[in-house]
């Protein structure tokens, strides 16, 4: 006669520790139950195979993914407390042909668990400003346009509000010596459609408008304000950049990152990004 039960396993792909609680019962209608306790690192399972007058769990089998503390199973995960896992549960039949209907799994429950990490991977892939800024007695203020491009590097299309495009990059001026020039302030320039899908590998370029109206060195050749960006996936959902290495340009190339910023005197780029502003 075919048997029907219940089936755990920890493991990789191809290869793992099984425990079951198996048996003739037909037709099949049973509960499961697994559990984790976070301080042991102990995941148990639990069958109930009459549940009409409430649960009475029995157990099968527990696993330690920890190095210890499951009955049937211990191994080290090397995972922390940050760590997540996913719980998965199917029915399958082997040998024997399952009609349409007859294997279903309903009324799923769970009970402290947390949401998924998203992974996300924003970089900033340039920034463009003008150069050279030429003020006089008669054009004392100039209002340039400054660009900054990020780039999705992650698995997920990210959809981009008003309010995360807001908090999303971080565009600053930094006044360079004497520094006697208040630091401009960029003011981004929304787009006029929300929100914002950025598919895996698209990039985005956001605009901003940058008034000068003062010198630190009023001569031509001398620069007189420096740029950085920076972009915060954790304005999408709360969660952190998976890659926080190109979060901030300018930066130097790394691996397969080409970097970020002016050219260095050998073509990589990472070099610091410049205006200068000449008062006539």
């Amino acid at each position: 006669m075919p048997q029907v039960g219940f089936v755990g396993r920890m493991g990789t792909a191809t290869n793992g520790i099984f425990v079951t609680q198996l048996g003739t019962i037909t037709p099949a209608n049973g509960a499961v139950c697994i559990t984790f306790n976070s301080t042991t690192k102990v995941v148990t399972l639990f069958f109930d195979t009459d549940h009409s007058g409430g649960y009475s769990w029995t157990q099968f089998g527990s696993f330690g993914i920890n190095g210890s503390g499951g009955a049937d199973a211990n191994q080290s995960w090397g995972l922390t407390d940050s760590s997540q896992l996913a719980i998965r549960i199917y029915g399958y039949s082997s040998g024997v042909a399952v009609s349409s209907n007859e294997v279903a799994l309903d009324n799923f429950a769970t009970t402290g668990l947390a949401a998924p990490i998203l992974p996300h991977d924003l970089s900033v892939v340039s920034i463009t400003v003008p150069k050279t800024i030429n003020l006089s007695s008669r054009t004392p203020s100039v209002t340039k346009k400054a660009t900054v491009t990020i780039q999705n590097l992650g698995p997920l299309t990210e959809h981009i509000t008003e309010d995360i495009l807001t908090n999303l990059v971080d565009f600053q001026l930094t006044s360079l010596a004497p520094a006697t020039c208040p630091s401009p302030v960029p003011v981004l320039v929304l787009p006029t459609t929300f929100p914002i899908k950025l598919s895996p590998k698209r990039t985005l370029r956001l605009s901003y408008n940058i008034t000068f109206n003062c010198a630190n060195n009023p001569g031509k050749g001398t620069n007189d304000f420096s740029y950085a960006a920076t972009v915060h996936a954790e304005a999408i959902d709360g969660n952190p950049d998976t890659n926080p290495n190109n979060d901030e340009c300018p930066r130097d190339p790394n691996g397969s990152d080409k970097g970020c910023g002016n050219r260095n005197p050998d073509r990589t780029l990472g070099a610091d990004i410049f205006t200068d502003v000449i008062m006539k």
